[in-house]
């Protein structure tokens, strides 16, 4: 795994730990470091490769090299450290939890997005079911006026109760609903609620015309 383009280092434990290096073999180790860190793991226990890396003579490599290995954990061919080891871990620890947390949450959104697709088509649905709904009652039923709609049976069955008063109900529920946008379930049954409100009004003799008025559009 490829190691950050950026290293922790810790100037307080390295001066304490190099002080009896040559400024050459600081310069080595350094670059033993960055290219450990770079690379994000052991360096191969090769000498002509390690000289190649601290960018010394194959003859001089050999001779910081016995100073540098006591920084170096060497075994099964390799040149491990520790520090290096515990920060590399570190940072893959970091990057499979982001990595994981980044699929969970992708996860998370695709769920909620289809759930949300799911509720609009759901929704879609339901209206235009009642949406259709609607448009079936109205074909059923015949157009007066504007905005009044009646089957040919509630007209009829209005004519029978209302006789010669039924036009002039319906150009009422007309203007009413014209002037005031109210939508109402059923046209046929507000018809006959008026009607019999207006009945009620008239057959009771301690109201005058303008009671029965004013009860009659209070209840509008």
């Amino acid at each position: 795994m490829a190691a950050l383009p950026y290293i922790q280092f810790y100037i307080a434990e390295y001066l304490a730990d190099t002080a009896h290096l040559t400024t050459e073999e600081h310069g080595a180790y350094l670059l033993l470091i960055f290219n450990y860190w770079q690379r994000g793991k052991p360096l191969v226990d090769d000498n002509k490769r390690l000289a190649s890396v601290v960018h010394l003579l194959n003859e001089r490599w050999e001779t910081v090299r016995t100073t540098l290995e006591e920084f170096f954990d060497i075994r099964d061919g390799y040149w491990y450290h520790p520090r290096i080891e515990r920060d590399l871990k570190t940072v893959s620890d970091k990057h499979e939890k982001a990595r994981k947390a980044g699929i969970a949450s992708g996860k998370s959104r695709l769920l909620n997005r289809r759930s949300t697709d799911v509720e609009q088509t759901l929704n879609h649905k339901e209206k235009n079911k009642s949406k259709n709904k609607n448009n079936i009652k109205k074909k059923n039923k015949k157009k007066y006026f504007d905005f009044v709609f009646l089957t040919d049976e509630e007209y009829q069955k209005l004519k029978e109760v209302l006789n010669s008063q039924v036009d002039c109900y319906i150009q009422q529920l007309n203007d009413y609903i014209g002037s005031k946008g109210t939508r109402y379930k059923s046209h046929y049954h507000t018809i006959l609620s008026w009607y019999r409100r207006d009945q009620k009004n008239t057959q009771s003799p301690d109201k005058s015309e303008r009671d029965r008025k004013a009860a009659f559009y209070a209840g509008l």
